[in-house]
Formats: C-alpha cells, structure tokens, sequence
C-alpha cells in the first residue's frame, strides 16, 4: 500500500509542477506583451510630441501674423474699441512667444498645473469646447452644386 501511496504523491506533485511551469510561463508572457505594448505606446507618445513640437514655430507665426493684420486693420478703428483690440493683440502675441519658447511637455506641464489650481473653471472651458466641436460635428455637410 505504501509503494502506492508514493507512486499517487510524486503523480500529483508532477500535476502541479507542471502546473507552476505552466502559470510562470503565461506571467512571463503576459509581462512580455505588457512591456513591448508599453514601449510602443511610448514610441508613438514621443513621435506625437515631436511632431506638435515641430508645428510650434508655425503656430507661433500664424499667431504673430494675425495680431500684426489686427493691429494694422485697428488703427482705421475709433473710440473705446481700440483699447480692447490693443489688449486682445498684446495676448496674442503674448501667446505666440509663450508657443515659441515652450516645447510641447513644458505647455503640458503648464496646462496641468492650471487646471490643477482651477479646477471649475477647466471643466467649464472643457464643456465650452465641447460644444463647440459637438456643434461643428453635428452640422450637416454644405450642399453640393451642380457643375
């Protein structure tokens, strides 16, 4: 009886050994998977980043371009109006030189910190841009004319 014993023991000990051989190599490969998807996403992360970073200058000169066509077209303007277009171009090229200077994670960083201290006010602009691309989304196609 006790040979049989022994022999049902090292069955079942095989069982599982076998059964821990097989569980360490799926961790193994689900580990392998999770590292090569990670390192991808990291790949396609940092050739979006610098792809952005290239259309900074770009953007910065539209920006620039567009508060010199503004300031040109205000000196034809009168009244209090000029004091607001004064303003709204000193922000944009405010914002042309911010674009310029910052590299895509340093505008990340800004933004994060933004919204980090105003929350409210994130979410609303959130929802405002929301809209308006839920809008632009929404509309239907311009009818095509006949050639």
């Amino acid at each position: 009886m006790s040979l049989n014993k022994d022999t049902h023991a090292d069955g079942i000990h095989t069982v599982v050994n076998r059964i821990s051989d097989v569980t360490t190599r799926a961790q193994d490969a689900i580990i392998d998977t999770a590292t090569k998807a990670k390192n991808a996403a990291e790949v396609v992360a940092q050739k979006t980043v610098d792809t952005l970073d290239e259309g900074r200058g770009a953007a910065a000169q539209v920006l620039a371009k567009a508060a010199s066509a503004i300031r040109d077209d205000a000196t034809n303007i009168s009244g209090g109006v000029t004091s607001v277009v004064n303003s709204t171009v000193a922000q944009m090229d405010a914002t042309a030189t911010y674009v310029r200077r910052r590299t895509i994670r340093q505008m990340t960083r800004d933004l994060t910190r933004l919204v980090k201290r105003h929350p409210a006010f994130a979410v609303m602009i959130a929802a405002a841009v929301g809209v308006v691309v839920g809008r632009a989304i929404a509309q239907p196609p311009p009818p095509r004319q006949a050639k």
